[in-house]
């Protein structure tokens, strides 16, 4: 019988990364204290610190933060280094052994920690994420649309279902900060960690659907530019944790071109009893993106391999790593004599008639097939 672990936890720090949010900082900061009390009173924290970071901020941001001292930590640099560096800088400073961080432009609830912090410990989670897929979302459609695409990626590469990548409302156990390191420094530093966390058996992730209201002021994000880093992100995680899926599928798509670029010229082999001269080169490409497919399944396991060791994760099992491990590991040694055979067999007249007559009269296919 499993033995579930239950985390109690004592202080918790709220991150509040803003840059040139004068027109929310003031609400979000009164709500955030506002909330002090009943995340205390509703969960297993006893105290909460409230960190507002200015990453650089040009308008009344500061000046406006300022006026909640000592009630608040803000911390102020310049010039403008990134939302992601934000919350780093705040998860430095953090003192609570659980951190978490919320958009300063007034589009989450400070109240839904409570909701976060005690699905975290009913979980046993390392990070808790609000989701703002749900009905009642706020959420641009672009900006919905995009998101349902990232995290239908996630799930083709590692299997595992995720409804917002890039939610900006997250609790973390500070404990497991340096296992989820390195984070970027951009508005792609929530999709990274969402990505890192899934990949990463080590690692626990929760979510939970939350409100989401539309932001005040202008948005920061740029669609298409931080849509690419989001994207290279999504692929980067994925080659660094689950290298051997997306080879493995890499290959597969390798195998169904080779098979349907072969139907043709084997249907006519069949039908005639010998293939046309032209289709010399058709099935070049066949035995190219045959060979490529097997030659990729075979480096994403061995890389695979390397990587569970270096991160110390377990094993995905999955049907094609299985046919991958019996065919090229516990029976490689008989893969590659049954291949030899087949191979002299297939060669044998070819090899013969050159030793003898120094001459090849075999049909370039079956040297092409040996």
């Amino acid at each position: 019988m499993t033995q579930l672990t239950h985390f109690m936890f004592q202080k918790l720090s709220i991150i509040i990364p803003a840059y040139d949010e004068e027109d929310a900082i003031a609400s979000i900061i009164e709500r955030s204290l506002d909330a002090k009390s009943s995340i205390c009173e509703n969960t297993s924290v006893d105290d909460v610190e409230i960190i507002v970071v200015s990453d650089g901020s040009t308008d009344q941001t500061v000046p406006i933060a300022q006026e909640y001292e000592p009630d608040i930590t803000l911390i102020n640099y310049v010039p403008n280094k990134g939302y992601g560096a934000a919350i780093k800088t705040g998860f430095h400073a953090a003192s609570g052994d659980l951190v978490s961080f919320l958009d300063a432009d007034g589009t989450c609830d400070p109240l839904f920690f409570i909701d976060m912090i005690n699905t975290m410990e009913k979980e046993s989670a390392d990070i808790v994420i609000g989701s703002r897929m749900g009905k009642q979302s706020k959420m641009p459609g672009i900006r919905r649309f995009g998101n349902q695409l990232f995290v239908n990626l996630i799930k083709i590469l590692s299997k595992q279902k995720l409804t917002d990548s890039a939610s900006g409302m997250r609790v973390i156990r500070k404990d497991r900060l340096p296992e989820i390191y390195p984070l970027p420094d951009g508005l792609h530093f929530t999709p990274a960690m969402s990505v890192k966390a899934i990949f990463d058996s080590n690692l626990k992730i929760a979510e939970i659907e939350m409100t989401y209201e539309e932001r005040v002021g202008d948005s920061k994000l740029h669609v298409l530019k931080d849509g690419i880093r989001f994207l290279r992100v999504i692929i980067e995680a994925a080659l660094g944790y689950n290298p051997f899926r997306i080879l493995a599928i890499a290959s597969i798509f390798l195998f169904l071109f080779s098979a349907f670029y072969a139907w043709y010229p084997i249907q006519y082999a069949f039908e005639n009893g010998t293939l046309a001269e032209w289709m010399i080169y058709r099935l070049t490409a066949v035995f190219v993106t045959f060979n490529s497919g097997v030659l990729l399944l075979v480096l994403g396991r061995v890389t695979q391999t390397l990587i569970d060791i270096a991160n110390k994760t377990t094993p995905r099992s999955s049907l094609i790593r299985t046919i991958t491990d019996v065919l090229f590991l516990k029976y490689g040694w008989l893969t590659g004599f049954v291949s030899l055979l087949a191979a002299i067999y297939t060669l044998w007249p070819a090899i013969y008639e050159y030793t003898v007559f120094s001459t090849v009269s075999q049909h370039w296919s079956l040297i092409m097939l040996g």
